[in-house]
């Protein structure tokens, strides 16, 4: 058991080296201390902290992300990810008799749909946002919120679980300018990579 577990902790070593090094080439700027699985998709992202990033997740032109885990899900474009953030977390399928791997022949992992967070969002420290959520454009997750269900585009939410706080501009003149003005850089950074 001793040199399978040095074998695993090597390996393991390597193929998170192996997506650092990809995320350096691609001009990431990243902290000594984060993961990158070498089949995430980060073109263009500004900024990856002590962040663990999973393979099954794409992150958007211009987000960053300052710490914790990104296990599965779509990440928008100029997205602000705060500390201590948990994305798209396995979830266990309580229908069995047990919710232990250890205990269950077959996989007690419940396959959800990855959540998907749009452009423009932020999501405040310590927030958690479960598997099948889906994040609408411009919207806000206030700090230490657990997302169990959808957000609509600029909105702002917050607690456990996560309910409607209020809407992000009170004149809705203003939303409709934070939209125009975000849709002209998406279709802006749209024509560039086709020129590309």
């Amino acid at each position: 058991m001793l040199f399978k577990n040095i074998f695993t902790i090597l390996s393991t070593k390597i193929y998170y080296l192996i997506g650092y090094l990809r995320a350096s080439i691609k001009g990431v700027k990243l902290s000594p201390y984060c993961k990158i699985s070498p089949k995430a998709n980060i073109d263009g992202v500004r900024y990856i902290g002590e962040a663990s990033i999973a393979s099954n997740v794409t992150i958007g032109k211009g987000s960053y992300i300052n710490s914790g885990v990104i296990h599965s899900g779509y990440i928008g474009e100029y997205c602000s990810i705060g500390y201590d953030v948990c994305i798209g977390p396995t979830e266990h399928d309580y229908s069995n008799w047990t919710t232990s791997p250890a205990l269950n022949n077959k996989n007690s992992e419940l396959y959800v749909v990855p959540p998907n967070i749009s452009h423009d969002v932020w999501i405040c420290a310590g927030v958690t946002i479960l598997r099948g959520c889906k994040i609408g454009k411009g919207s806000i997750v206030a700090a230490g919120a657990v997302v169990t269900k959808d957000i609509p585009e600029y909105e702002i939410w917050g607690g456990v679980p996560a309910k409607f706080i209020k809407k992000r501009f009170s004149d809705k003149s203003l939303e409709v300018s934070a939209r125009e003005k975000l849709d002209n850089v998406l279709r802006l950074n749209d024509e560039d990579s086709m020129d590309s």
